[in-house]
Formats: C-alpha cells, sequence, structure tokens
C-alpha cells in the first residue's frame, strides 16, 4: 500500500466478521456473511493470484464515529473471490447501509504467482460487485471490471494458500502487512448505497500505473 498519497494507508486481517472496531485483527475465510447487509465482492477473472489493496477513507460507523478501514485481499486465478461485509465493519449487522452512504476506496492492484511466471508479466483481470438485501448477488446487481496489462507477476507470499481478505481499522497495524513495490496499479472508485440497498461503483481515477502519479518514497 501506498503510504504518503492522499492518506496513510494499511490494512488489516479479515474476518468478513468483524470483532468490534478494536483495533484487533482477526483472520478468516470468507463467512459469517450477513444476509441482508450491505457487501462488497471482488472476483478474479485472471490467470494469476489478484492482489488488491482498498483503503476506504472517512466512513461512518453506526455509532456516529468517523475512521478509515484498511483491507488487502488475495484472490486465486481464475474464479478465486472474496466478500467484505460493509454493514458488518460499519456496525450494521445484518441491515443494509442507510441511503445515501458513500464510502471513498483508494486502491492499489497487483498480481502474484507461486512459481509460474513469477518476474514475468501478465494482464490484470478482475470485477467488483456490491449488493445489499440477499445472501448472494443478484442478476441486477450490476458488475465492474477492471483489466490492465501488462502487470508485473511478483512472488506470493508463503502463507497465502486461499482466497483472503485481512482487515485492520488502524494504519500502524495495517503497516505489517504493506508491501508497496508489488502493487504498481492504483485506482480510485466510489462506492454508493441507494434507498434500496442497491450499490453503484464510479470510478473516480480509473487504473493508473502509479510510476506516472506521484508515488511515496
Amino acid at each position: 500500500m501506498k503510504k504518503n498519497t492522499l492518506t496513510s494507508l494499511g490494512i488489516i486481517t479479515i474476518l468478513v466478521f468483524v470483532v468490534a472496531l478494536s483495533g484487533c485483527t482477526t483472520q478468516q475465510q470468507n463467512q459469517n456473511i450477513s444476509a441482508k447487509g450491505t457487501k462488497l465482492a471482488i472476483y478474479n477473472n485472471g490467470t494469476t493470484w489478484a492482489h488488491v489493496d482498498l483503503v476506504m477513507e472517512n466512513v461512518t460507523f453506526k455509532n456516529g464515529s468517523v475512521g478509515t478501514i484498511y483491507a488487502e485481499a488475495f484472490m486465486k486465478p481464475v474464479n478465486g473471490s472474496v466478500t467484505i461485509d460493509l454493514s458488518q465493519l460499519l456496525g450494521y449487522g445484518d441491515e443494509k447501509l442507510p441511503p445515501g452512504t458513500q464510502i471513498r476506496i483508494l486502491s492499489w492492484k497487483g498480481l502474484f504467482n507461486n512459481t509460474t511466471g513469477v518476474g514475468g508479466t501478465a494482464a490484470l483481470d478482475i470485477t467488483f460487485q456490491g449488493w445489499s438485501n440477499t445472501l448472494l448477488p443478484e442478476s441486477a446487481d450490476q458488475k465492474y471490471p477492471v483489466t490492465f496489462a501488462p502487470l508485473p507477476i511478483a512472488q506470493l507470499p508463503a502463507n497465502i494458500t486461499d482466497n483472503i481478505v485481512y482487515i485492520h481499522f488502524s494504519a500502524a497495524e495495517a503497516a505489517i502487512y504493506d508491501n508497496d513495490t508489488d502493487e504498481p496499479l492504483f485506482e480510485e472508485e466510489l462506492l454508493t448505497v441507494d434507498q434500496n440497498g442497491r450499490v453503484t461503483i464510479t470510478f473516480v481515477q480509473t487504473p493508473i500505473l502509479c510510476t506516472l502519479m506521484t508515488h511515496p518514497a
């Protein structure tokens, strides 16, 4: 994650089920997803592992407090995916997020693999999808593809063996998972929830290589 541009970044082990807003970290596979809450899924359609760092800036929790959520997702090649339960993260449990909720997301992306192709390049091919009211998305819930090529393929960390997302509420805790050099692609999204819980994702900044923008040391 990049640290000096726009905000100080990081991430925490996820959950998708969060143990309060205590700042402690948890690590789980996608489970305990709320049935009716608002979710954000990322699908990997590419042939290598996809890695996405998300920084959700200045989000408002149900208790009225404001903070930043740091998430780092790894998805297996060809149909790997993770789901982030936004309602649980923000304290709403099984309720959809309030109408008009907007979440600004800064994201950095990269490609990884165990051995095949490491040191070479490949294409990033992922899809975002948000929804509420049901456990799984429905056909009316729009998908938002993100593609870019070529990107370098980095060595997958040894501890990553399955689809997983790490989540933190503190940049300091998130920093221990930092791997800036392997996340060369930057993008900014705006996630909006309407009165029916429908999720729209607007690309404020389309994918751009970090070398083409202000890049931290």
